[in-house]
């Protein structure tokens, strides 16, 4: 007999329960066997249902659905592929100005408008003379390093320093 799995509380989680149980038939009576759960997603690419394969343990499922909207973030902030950083930079700092890209810490949240205006001075007078016509996918681990490097040489401070570099790393997560 097939199980019959049925929402539950938590989006994309499904339960089944024993044929004796109480909760089998009915929502209100409390469970008392040891339920099935599965999850459900929909495929990034063709947008298909994908139901994962019922397990007992409910903390399986919500890692499998946690690992989904991991990778799908990553997917989504990795730099396409042939993209300068000055392109890249421009639509960025376009995103933190209207709002639509926010702070990492406090998801959601906007940038002040002085970190707007700071990330800004930032792009455009180092960083976008600097890097601005390279491929992102192309600039190198010692390269960035070698820049940083030499800003410390030209005798600015760790945390004006910092600032590029957080600029930078907005920019092109992975550096």
């Amino acid at each position: 007999m097939p199980q019959r799995f049925r929402r539950t509380k938590t989006p994309s989680v499904y339960v089944a329960h024993a044929p004796s149980c109480p909760a089998y038939s009915a929502d209100g009576p409390r469970c008392r066997c040891n339920p099935s759960y599965r999850g459900r997603r929909r495929h990034p690419v063709t947008g298909k249902p994908i139901s994962q394969k019922a397990t007992k343990n409910r903390s399986e499922v919500l890692s499998w659905l946690a690992d989904a909207e991991l990778a799908a973030d990553l997917e989504s902030s990795r730099p396409r592929p042939g993209a300068t950083l000055e392109t890249l930079g421009d639509e960025w700092l376009d995103g933190v100005e209207s709002g639509v890209i926010g702070r990492r810490r406090g998801k959601g949240k906007p940038y002040s408008p002085t970190t707007i205006a700071g990330y800004r001075r930032s792009w455009e007078h180092v960083l976008k003379p600097e890097f601005g016509p390279m491929v992102a996918e192309e600039t190198s681990e010692v390269e960035w390093q070698m820049w940083v490097d030499q800003l410390s040489r030209e005798g600015l401070s760790r945390s004006r320093i910092a600032n590029h570099v957080a600029v930078a790393s907005s920019i092109s997560p992975g550096h």
